[in-house]
C-alpha cells in the first residue's frame, strides 16, 4: 500500500512537472511575441519606407523629407535609377536625410545626387552616422552645394582625405544661397578642419557654423576670423558653435578680438568645454564691455571656471544690456562665485534674461543667495537649477518669498518679484505655492500680476482689516475703485469682512477714516474722487 507521504510527494512533482511545462509554455508563448512584435515593427516599417517611396514617384505634396536609412536602402534594392529620376522630378522635397547609411555604394550615391542636381525643391541635405566612403563622392555635390540652403554632416567619420574632398567641393562653388553648415564630430583633425573653414569664405550667405569636436585650436580660430562678419567682408554669421574643441585661451582671445568690431553681426556664441584659461575671459570681459559687442547668447557649459576668472565674466556683465542668455551649466561654481553673480543680478543695468546653471551643487545656501538678489530684478525670467539635488525644500522657500508668498504686508508683495517664470526644466517637483507664483509671473501685464497676488494673500478668506482702518480718508476712495475693477466680488467681499472683523473704538478720534460716514463719488473712469491723489493703491497699481 502507498504511504500517505509518498503519494504527497508524487503529487508535488506531478505540480512541478506541470508548472515547468506550463512555464515553458509560457516563454515559448514571450519569445514568439518578441518574435511577432519584432517582425511587426520590421514589417510596420518596410510599408513606411515603401509608402514614401510610392509618394516620392506620385509627387506627392505632403512629402517634403525622405529619409534614407537602412529600411528604405533595403526597399530601393538596385532601382537607385528610379529613384533619382524621382527625385528629380518632384517638386515638393525640401530635406534629403541619411541616417545610419551602411550599406549604399558611390553608384547609389550617384543616382541620388544626379537626382538632386535635376531637383529645384530640395533645400537641406543632412548625413547622420553614416558611411561618407571617405568623401568619394563629395565631388558629385559641388551643384547640390551650391543651391541648399543647409548642409549637416554629424557623426560621420571623414578623416583628413574626407575633409579634403569636402573642402574641394565647398570651396568649388561659384555662387550660394547655404545659410547654416553643421559639421559636428566628423573625425577631421585639425587640419582637416581648417581645410574646411577656409573653403567657406566664398559662402558668404552663412548664418550658422557649428564645428563641434573637431580638435579645433588656436590656428582654427585664426582661421574662422575671416568668416567674422567686418569691414573687410560681407560675411553675415549670427551663430559660431565651437563646443567640444581645444580652443583655449589664445583662440579665445582671436574669437574675442574677431567680434569686437563694428560690422559685428553675430550674436550667438558657444564655448562649450573648450578649457578657456583667464587670456581668454579677459579677452571676453573687454569684448561684453565694448559698444560693438552684439553677442546675446553666450555658452559655457561644462567649462571649470575659478573664482577669480567668474569675477572677471561678472564685471562685465554689470553693464552689459545686450547679453540676455547665459549659460554656465556644470562649471563648478562656488558660493563665492555666487556672490559675484548675485550682484549683476541685482544691478538694474543688466540685461540677463536666462541664467542656466545646471548640475552645480549651489545648495541651500547658494540658493537663497539667488533668491534674494532677484527681489528688485525686472529682466531675469528663466532661472535654470535643474538636476541639482543639493537644493532642498528650504532653498526652493526663498524663491516663494521673494516672488510674494511670504505674506507680510500688502506694499512687500506688490514690490516682490513678477518677473521670474521658471526654475526647473520639470517644475511640477516644486511645492505648488512656488509653481502658482511662476505660473502668476508668465503673465504679461505686471501690474495684474501684482494685483492677483495681493488678493490671493492679502484680500482673501478673514484678512487683516487693520491697514484699512488707519488708511487717510483720501486713498479709500481709491482702494474701493481698485476693489471693483473687476467686478463687484471682490468689493462684496471686503465689506462682509469688515462687518464680521472690524471692530470699531469708541474712543477713536474724529479724523479716523472708519468712524465716518462718508459718501464716496467715483468718476466714470474708476479713479476716484477728481483731485484726490491717494497713496500707492492708486499711484503704483496700474488702473487702465
Amino acid at each position: 500500500m502507498e504511504e500517505p507521504n509518498d503519494r504527497i510527494e508524487a503529487n508535488v512533482r506531478v505540480l512541478r512537472d506541470a508548472d515547468g511545462v506550463e512555464n515553458n509554455e509560457e516563454n515559448l508563448s514571450d519569445d514568439d511575441d518578441d518574435n511577432r512584435s519584432t517582425s511587426s515593427s520590421s514589417s510596420s516599417s518596410t510599408e513606411t519606407s515603401q509608402i514614401m517611396l510610392n509618394q516620392l514617384r506620385s509627387n506627392d505634396p505632403e512629402l517634403t523629407t525622405l529619409c534614407m536609412d537602412s529600411i528604405a536602402i533595403a526597399t530601393i534594392g538596385s532601382e537607385w535609377m528610379e529613384v533619382g529620376q524621382d527625385i528629380g522630378r518632384n517638386t515638393h522635397l525640401e530635406l534629403i536625410s541619411f541616417h545610419h547609411v551602411h550599406n549604399m555604394s558611390r553608384e547609389d550615391y550617384a543616382a541620388v545626387f544626379h537626382g538632386m542636381g535635376q531637383n529645384r525643391s530640395i533645400r537641406d541635405l543632412d548625413f547622420l552616422r553614416s558611411d561618407m566612403l571617405e568623401g568619394r563622392f563629395f565631388s558629385l555635390l559641388i551643384p547640390i552645394f551650391e543651391r541648399i540652403c543647409q548642409l549637416t554632416i554629424e557623426d560621420c567619420f571623414l578623416g583628413l582625405e574626407g575633409s579634403i574632398l569636402l573642402s574641394n567641393a565647398l570651396g568649388g562653388c561659384s555662387g550660394s544661397f547655404m545659410e547654416e553648415v553643421n559639421l559636428d564630430r566628423i573625425g577631421s583633425g585639425e587640419t582637416g578642419i581648417v581645410r574646411i573653414i577656409q573653403a567657406l569664405r566664398v559662402h558668404s550667405n552663412l548664418e550658422k557654423i557649428s564645428c563641434r569636436g573637431n580638435e579645433i585650436g588656436t590656428c582654427g580660430c585664426k582661421e574662422l576670423l575671416d568668416l567674422l562678419p567686418n569691414q573687410k567682408n560681407d560675411h553675415q554669421l549670427i551663430t559660431l558653435d565651437l563646443g567640444e574643441n581645444f580652443v583655449g585661451g589664445d583662440g579665445a582671445s582671436l574669437l574675442a578680438s574677431g567680434l569686437n568690431n563694428e560690422s559685428s553681426t553675430t550674436t550667438h556664441l558657444n564655448l562649450d568645454g573648450t578649457h578657456i584659461d583667464m587670456k581668454g575671459f579677459e579677452a571676453f570681459a573687454n569684448l561684453l564691455r565694448s559698444p560693438f559687442s552684439r553677442l546675446k547668447s553666450l555658452s559655457l557649459n561644462d567649462t571649470f571656471i575659478n573664482e577669480e576668472e567668474l569675477v572677471v565674466l561678472a564685471n562685465s556683465l554689470i553693464h552689459n544690456s545686450m547679453l540676455t542668455d547665459l549659460h554656465l551649466n556644470n562649471t563648478d561654481i562656488t558660493y563665492r562665485g555666487l556672490q559675484v553673480f548675485s550682484l549683476v543680478l541685482s544691478c538694474d543695468t543688466s540685461g540677463l534674461n536666462l541664467l542656466s546653471l545646471r548640475n552645480n551643487r549651489i545648495k541651500n545656501k547658494g540658493a537663497i543667495l539667488l533668491a534674494n538678489s532677484l527681489i528688485g530684478n525686472r529682466t531675469l525670467s528663466r532661472l535654470d537649477l535643474a538636476n541639482d539635488v543639493s537644493i532642498t525644500s528650504k532653498g526652493w522657500k526663498a524663491f516663494s518669498k521673494i516672488l510674494g508668498g511670504n505674506r507680510r504686508t500688502i506694499m512687500v508683495t506688490y514690490r516682490c518679484n513678477h518677473t521670474l517664470q521658471t526654475l526647473l526644466g520639470d517644475e511640477w517637483t516644486l511645492s505648488g505655492d512656488l509653481m502658482l507664483l511662476l505660473l502668476m509671473n508668465r503673465e504679461g501685464n505686471k501690474s495684474h500680476v501684482a494685483r492677483q497676488k495681493i488678493i490671493k494673500y492679502h484680500l482673501h478668506g478673514s484678512f487683516d482689516m487693520q491697514p484699512f482702518v488707519d488708511m487717510d480718508l483720501r486713498t479709500m476712495p481709491h482702494v474701493i475703485a481698485w476693489m471693483g475693477r473687476d467686478g463687484i466680488s471682490l468689493l462684496y467681499h471686503f465689506i462682509r469682512n469688515m462687518q464680521s472683523n472690524l471692530k470699531f473704538n469708541p474712543g477713536a478720534k474724529d479724523d479716523c477714516p472708519m468712524t465716518k460716514r462718508v459718501k464716496i463719488h467715483t468718476r466714470s473712469d474708476g479713479r476716484g474722487p477728481e483731485g484726490y491723489i491717494g497713496d500707492w493703491w492708486h499711484d503704483k497699481l496700474s488702473f487702465e
